[in-house]
């Protein structure tokens, strides 16, 4: 750098000219050296790319490889994605599946134990009815069918219009619907027969209906006290209160029962006590 001079006199201008001159000259030599130096190393650089073409090729080619290589690389993971997820889609189908016939499984010995049950409740009531109630009377043509039967079964299999594989429920639905057609065809005096049939047999029936009935009321417990008492008063509960429920006149009763005299209260007792002896009595 150059020290600024202030000049005081003509020959101190001079000389402090001539050194600015001589520091423009200096800089604009330096410039033209960078100038020089940058033009010779890119020349240099081109020089040596225009010289070795195989290294330009070389890196293309690796480039070209980078990019096949990812799109590989991608395409592998697409598949990879696309088969878990078809997986998964058959494991859930798997399961579905399962669950399903699980659930059928389940349903299905539900439906069992429930016919069972009502089986068993079945078969209980008509035990029961079978014990105490009297058997049905037959009406002509069930009598029929009961006798001729096994006659008709055996013709159809002679004929090979029934087979014995089939199941039962089929073949008696066959020879009922023969012997419904035959028993159509029928003359009356042939129909005599089995009218005759029912006729005693509904005699039986009514015969032990009727003892069944008496067995019954013999063995019904007799009424208490109280229910005595509610019967003899009912009607006139009733008249007195046409639009009351029986829950309400039995409570109205209930209240007569608690105030009424003990010499009546005593009567009803004493009927009870003498019917209820009776009863075990039978027993």
């Amino acid at each position: 750098m150059l020290r600024r001079i202030v000049p005081s006199t003509i020959h101190s201008a001079i000389a402090y000219n001539k050194q600015v001159a001589a520091y423009h000259t200096a800089l604009q030599l330096l410039e033209a050296n960078n100038t020089t130096t940058t033009t010779a190393n890119n020349a240099t650089n081109n020089e040596s790319t225009k010289l070795n073409p195989k290294l330009v090729i070389k890196q293309k080619e690796q480039e070209l490889k980078l990019k096949e290589l990812q799109k590989k690389l991608q395409k592998e993971n697409q598949l990879k994605l696309q088969l878990q997820t078809q997986k998964r889609k058959e494991l859930e189908k798997k399961l579905q599946l399962q669950n399903q016939q699980k659930l059928k499984k389940e349903k299905l010995k539900m439906k069992e134990q429930l016919q069972q049950l009502k089986s068993s409740q079945e078969g209980k009531i008509k035990t029961k009815k079978e014990k105490h109630l009297p058997k049905r009377a037959l009406t002509p043509l069930l009598w029929y069918t009961t006798l001729n039967f096994n006659v008709v079964k055996s013709e159809l299999l002679q004929s090979n219009q029934l087979n014995k594989e089939d199941k039962i429920t089929l073949q008696f639905s066959k020879v009922q619907s023969e012997l419904k057609r035959r028993w159509d065809s029928l003359d009356e005096k042939n129909k005599e027969y089995y009218l005759q049939l029912s006729l005693e047999d509904k005699l039986r029936f009514t015969k032990e209906k009727n003892l069944y009935l008496k067995k019954k009321e013999l063995n019904k417990r007799p009424a208490t006290s109280f229910l005595r008492y509610f019967m003899d008063i009912r009607e006139n509960l009733k008249n007195e209160n046409p639009n009351a429920s029986v829950t309400e006149l039995s409570k109205m009763a209930g209240e007569k029962w608690r105030n009424l005299e003990s010499s009546v209260k005593r009567k009803y007792e004493e009927a009870y006590e003498r019917d209820l002896e009776e009863f075990r009595n039978r027993q």
